[in-house]
């Protein structure tokens, strides 16, 4: 629309993954659209019209296998046909390759004789994205900046996604190469490098074809968009051109307002100078140390012969283990201990211990003593495997970090990759992902007060949050905050749990819940000088947001008290971060 340069199309030049290039045909198309098969009462005979100039066998092959393997499942009802190869035709449409595989399947496969009473009723539009225009930008992005994760210092916003492993459109063959940790996406990939003032999100970015389609994921647009109506907003502001932004002052300041806003930028965490609770002392009412406290509400039992449990160990030592699960008498288990690896230590890495067990009785627990040396405060993850089933029961309301991972089961024919054999156990609604039961000698302290005065808002290679032991909120919670000396204060922002493990639905869906239970609902914020009195200066009834920001005239106090007096249904009160400005 702009008339601004740029490409359009597959980048003959361009590797895959796997570091190998792919042969381009130029006579190589994408195209696909649904059909729909009905049962006749009489035989119906197809000759192919002579208009259709393709074969279903030059077809891709993975096209072929999938539409088989659709129609193996059920041979009525709708199917999806795809097309991705070579054809003599300058413009392909529905009803071409819906009839080139009609003819396929009525004359010439396997399943012929089969399919004679059978019926083609419906051919849908194009099921195919068109090839998206790339502007040309002040840098681009490829696909080895996405696998690797290259930092940018002007880099505004992150994405994550799947990395295409063919330059083939078709919707099986997306999605094959899971990204083991996020990406940054510069300002200077979206910026148009001919027209100054036009900034770029999604798949429109300066990019490599396959890293376009990548960026075009919502995931990835989203934060690009967010990041581009702010950068907007700020050039308004500054009356500047969004490529000045670029330069080391301007970016800070770029990064100091995401930061602000809560928006991730950076792999590498701000380092928030002006934040006054960074030189806090905190101290809270109560801190939940004990992890068998989570209550007796079992949510689930998973039958299961391997599985792994997610923990977090803040301690240098960890003696002795115990899971809650049924297990038979003299049931055998292979134990193993992994201590976390990767982005935020979120998959297990190095063996730490490796043992086999014996369970003695029919018991409701299995105790491990291991003894060994912790060398990282992260996450760790407890390996169980038997030749026989064993059941682990998983408890409601749940501890953030307390996961249960179970094993995948083997899909034949299945070529979906991911990062790791086994699927955590998440919530698929707003309350919290219900946890097993395990505890660890000695006590770990992951749960602390002090953790919300890092420059973290959510998990990373530990929960990253207070929480307080279960309460009825007779009486309220609290948090507090005293400096050793008086601070001028204007600004106190809190960031409350959301559930950060939830999900949202592909769909839009209904819950019985109108909030997160773990977020706080009713609190009260007090200050104090140095007569020790307090002030109240907040109050806040039925909140909704996971994000506060309390703006007030500049006041002077030496500490400040955040009293909790309820939440949204959780017998816990959870606060990832308190960030306080004078």
């Amino acid at each position: 629309l702009c008339g601004i340069s740029g490409e359009k199309g597959v980048d003959k030049n361009e590797e895959l993954p796997s570091r190998r290039k792919e042969q381009h045909s130029l006579g190589g198309q994408s195209f696909g659209c649904f059909i729909r098969v009905e049962k006749g009462d009489d035989s119906y005979p197809f000759a192919c019209p002579s208009w259709v100039k393709i074969n279903w066998e030059d077809n891709d092959f993975s096209a072929q296998i999938n539409l088989m393997k659709s129609l193996e499942s059920n041979l009525l009802g709708e199917h999806l046909v795809e097309w991705n190869g070579v054809s003599n035709e300058k413009r392909l449409d529905p009803e071409m390759i819906a009839l080139a595989a009609w003819d396929y399947l009525k004359n010439r496969s396997t399943i012929s004789d089969v399919m004679q009473n059978l019926k083609l009723v419906h051919i849908s539009e194009n099921t195919i994205p068109n090839l998206s225009f790339r502007a040309y930008g002040e840098t681009r992005l490829d696909l080895n900046d996405l696998i690797e994760s290259k930092e940018w210092n002007d880099s505004v916003a992150l994405g994550t996604g799947s990395i295409p492993s063919s330059f083939s459109l078709l919707s099986t063959n997306r999605d094959e190469l899971p990204l083991s940790k996020p990406f940054e996406i510069p300002l200077r990939a979206m910026i148009s490098k001919e027209c100054k003032n036009l900034l770029l999100a999604g798949s429109s970015s300066s990019a490599s074809e396959l890293t376009s389609r990548v960026l075009g994921n919502p995931s990835c647009s989203s934060q690009m968009g967010a990041s581009v109506g702010m950068i907007a907003s700020l050039c308004l502001q500054k009356k500047r051109l969004p490529k000045t932004l670029t330069d080391k002052g301007y970016i800070d300041e770029v990064n100091r307002l995401f930061y602000r806003r809560n928006h991730a930028a950076k792999l590498v965490g701000f380092e928030d100078y002006d934040n006054l609770s960074l030189k806090a002392k905190t101290n809270a009412s109560s801190t939940l140390d004990d992890w068998s406290v989570i209550g007796e509400e079992i949510d689930q039992v998973i039958s299961t012969c391997c599985c792994q449990f997610q923990f977090p160990v803040t301690s240098d030592l960890i003696e002795n283990l115990s899971v809650n699960l049924q297990a038979k008498d003299q049931q055998v288990f292979t134990v193993k201990l992994f201590e976390g690896s990767g982005y935020n230590k979120s998959n297990p890495g190095i063996c730490l211990y490796s043992q086999k067990i014996i369970c003695e009785g029919d018991s409701d627990k299995l105790k491990i003593i291991c003894d060994i040396k912790v060398e990282k405060n992260c996450w760790h993850f407890l390996q169980l495997e038997s030749v026989q089933e064993f059941s682990v029961p998983l408890y409601r309301d749940g501890i953030v970090g307390i996961i249960f991972h179970n094993k995948r089961p083997k899909v034949k024919g299945g070529i979906r990759k991911f990062l790791s054999d086994f699927d955590p156990i998440l919530t698929c609604s707003p309350l919290p992902s219900a946890s097993p039961g395990i505890q660890v000698t000695p006590i770990q302290h992951p749960y602390q007060s002090s953790n919300t005065v890092s420059d973290s808002l959510r998990p990373n290679h530990l929960p990253g949050l207070w929480i307080s032991k279960p309460t009825d909120f007779k009486y309220p919670e609290f948090l507090e905050f005293e400096w050793d000396e008086i601070q001028s204060i204007s600004t106190i922002e809190i960031n409350f749990d959301p559930v950060y493990d939830f999900i949202y639905p592909d769909k839009p869906s209904s819950f019985r819940h109108h909030n997160f239970s773990s977020l706080v609902r009713d609190y009260r914020i007090y200050a104090s000088g140095d007569d020790a009195k307090s002030t109240l200066i907040a109050d806040v009834q039925n909140n909704h947001l996971a994000f506060r920001t309390h703006s007030f005239e500049p006041f002077n106090a030496k500490s400040i008290e955040i009293e909790i007096i309820s939440t949204h249904g959780l017998t816990r009160a959870q606060v990832y971060q308190v960030r306080v400005y004078a």
